[in-house]
């Protein structure tokens, strides 16, 4: 009786690790949506709005949740404060409190640095070409992770059950 007990504990939890695993490849993909759909608005604000940037981070803030919304609207409100920091340092280092290591794909945050260090000194007209520019890269890349999500998701629900199975199996 304990030996099934134990045999159905280690299915459930290699399989419970494998929904898990699966679950944060899911999470990153929507992160990087969501990203892109504050980036849209973003854009959608300096470029129909004529919006000043301060206000236009704070309407792709409310767009979008988490801790995603969270860093619109600190940089928002950092750029509001006016304590002389460039945008691009702001951007940086709010980057890096708010999203860096938060199930967010490194290649993603790099490219963010990026456009930071581009977008807070252009004219709007040029903050739209370079918000065009980049979210015609992501679209591309979100197009990769989706394929590499479906993937990923069934490999590891697969190796959490197969796994559970095989290491029952050795210990019977």
């Amino acid at each position: 009786m304990i030996r099934l007990m134990g045999m159905i504990l280690v299915l459930c939890g290699s399989t419970a690790l494998g929904l898990y695993y699966s679950n944060r490849v899911s999470e990153r993909f929507h992160n990087s949506e969501r990203i892109r759909k504050a980036l849209i608005c973003l854009r959608g604000e300096i470029q129909f709005g004529r919006t000043p940037m301060p206000e236009a981070l704070s309407s792709a803030a409310r767009h979008t949740v988490g801790n995603i919304s969270t860093f619109f609207y600190e940089v928002s409100e950092e750029l509001r404060s006016g304590r002389g920091s460039t945008f691009a340092v702001i951007w940086v280092e709010k980057l890096q409190r708010h999203l860096s290591g938060k199930n967010i794909q490194e290649e993603d945050i790099a490219e963010l640095k990026e456009l930071g260090q581009t977008l807070g000194y252009l004219d709007g007209e040029m903050q739209v070409n370079t918000l065009n520019l980049y979210l015609e890269r992501m679209q591309e890349t979100l197009v990769r992770q989706n394929k590499e999500k479906q993937n990923k998701i069934r490999l590891y629900n697969l190796l959490g059950i197969v796994g559970g199975i095989m290491i029952t199996i050795v210990v019977m």
